[in-house]
């Protein structure tokens, strides 16, 4: 009897993974078409002659610091037009959603040799849509004080 319900709740904890995998690569995917962007971190990225997977993890965590620079100047950006604590603790947020999503997602690859290419593309893609999101709040705020 206790075998059956061990079975069962890793039968559960596997669905539960699986959907919030389909979830995010849904989210993603949903994401790149939205945006018009190269957030796919591979799709139409400088990442696509990578031959190995060295490579394109070399490759990727380029694409990534390139996009968290983005991301700094655009924070830098936005603190012009937001009150910096609110600011600063939305990036907090932020930075530990996307921590904690980036382990999650990709989370039924781990030990493999393909889970940390699936958390730099992962990274990649959620830091693309918060730049876009910050560049939207931006136009906001520059239309709101005219």
């Amino acid at each position: 009897m206790p075998t059956t319900r061990i079975r069962a709740r890793s039968l559960v904890l596997v669905v539960v993974a699986i959907g919030g995998l389909v979830i995010a690569l849904a989210g993603s995917y949903a994401l790149a078409r939205s945006t018009g962007s190269k957030a796919s971190a591979t799709n139409g990225s400088s990442c696509d002659s990578a031959r190995s997977n060295s490579a394109l993890k070399l490759c990727l965590a380029g694409e990534l610091k390139q996009e968290q620079m983005l991301m700094a100047k655009t924070v830098a950006r936005a603190e012009t037009y937001f009150p910096q604590t609110l600011l600063i603790a939305a990036q907090k947020s932020f930075q530990r959603y996307a921590t904690a999503e980036c382990l999650v997602a990709p989370s039924l690859n781990a030990g493999g040799s393909e889970y940390p290419l699936l958390v730099s593309r992962c990274e990649f893609k959620l830091t693309a849509g918060r730049i876009q999101q910050l560049g939207s709040d931006i136009t906001d705020a520059t239309q709101l004080r005219r």
